[in-house]
């Protein structure tokens, strides 16, 4: 089963020096987490990459809350990677094209003359870059900022990746193959902040529902991704942190439980374990994992 073999090989993404103990223990909360949500829905399919993502909810915030998020996310977020083939996937990665030939026309016609494509980004979308860097610090943040704004924000990243990387690209040549193995591997030093500001940036830009009308050959009614927004932010408006709070407590629930069996990331703590923590409090009521109010933002972080 493919599921089994993609959790007995993630491995190489566990904190270094982890006991065998608690290496088998962090693998069955993966394969349990990833399971619980594929089994709740017929119409929600497992691909590889999925256990990416929940293995790094599960390393941020426990299983639990885990759970709830991963839950949340593979209804909305990632809910059109989870179909039983690779159209809608294919469709979402279709929307870098605009915001590349926009922003740099040499380097858009570079990359058409050299049909390189886009599968380059695929691990990039479908595992929210918690497959490509080494360094875990970098998913996480990454992580922060996707769950903070629309669920098409990883595009505008990959985007924001390819531009920054543009005239390595434009002095390259201009062979499919070589192309599509220097787009596939990351810069591993790449300035986090910098990319989430450049990615905000091409966001304000270039608004999802302009992307859509660019994209004239696809039709992107019924892609989730795309149709989820509103109702999110409809539904975590109309909670607050402190009626969130007050409902586990009256549930006789320790608001802050979820962050029991958190493992800080190199001695670390606070930033994203603490942004994460507080989606995760949220997803466990029923909230939307997305877009946390500025309001709750504010006052949490």
């Amino acid at each position: 089963m493919q599921v089994v073999l993609d959790v007995d090989r993630c491995g190489s993404r566990l904190p270094m020096g982890i006991r065998a103990s608690k290496r088998r223990n962090i693998q069955r909360q993966l394969l349990n987490v990833i399971m619980c949500v594929i089994s709740s829905s017929n119409n929600l399919h497992y691909y590889q990459g999925f256990h990416d993502i929940c293995l790094t909810l599960i390393l941020s915030v426990g299983e639990t809350a885990a759970l709830a998020l991963a839950n949340k996310l593979a209804r909305n977020h990632i809910r059109d990677y989870m179909e039983s083939d690779m159209v809608y996937t294919k469709n979402i990665l279709e929307l870098m094209n605009p915001i590349i030939m926009v922003e740099d026309l040499q380097l858009y016609q570079a990359l058409q003359e050299s049909n390189v494509g886009n599968v380059f980004a695929i691990s990039w979308l479908i595992t929210w870059f918690a497959h490509d860097f080494e360094d875990p610090a970098i998913p996480y943040r990454l992580f922060d900022f996707f769950l903070a704004h629309h669920p098409l924000m990883p595009v505008y990243t990959a985007a924001a990746m390819v531009l920054r990387r543009s005239q390595e690209i434009l002095e390259s040549e201009r062979d499919i193959g070589f192309l599509h193995s220097l787009l596939r591997k990351l810069p591993q030093d790449i300035p986090v902040e910098d990319l989430i500001e450049e990615s905000m940036t091409l966001c304000q830009k270039y608004s999802p529902v302009q992307l859509t009308t660019w994209a004239k050959d696809i039709d992107y009614r019924g892609h989730r991704i795309i149709e989820c927004y509103d109702a999110l932010i409809y539904e975590v408006s109309r909670q607050r942190p402190d009626s969130i709070i007050q409902q586990l407590i009256d549930e006789g629930k320790n608001p802050m439980e979820s962050l029991d069996d958190i493992d800080t990331k190199d001695g670390s703590s606070g930033g994203v374990l603490s942004n994460v923590s507080i989606w995760a409090v949220s997803a466990t009521v029923g909230a939307a994992a997305v877009a946390i109010l500025n309001t709750v933002y504010g006052s949490w972080t």
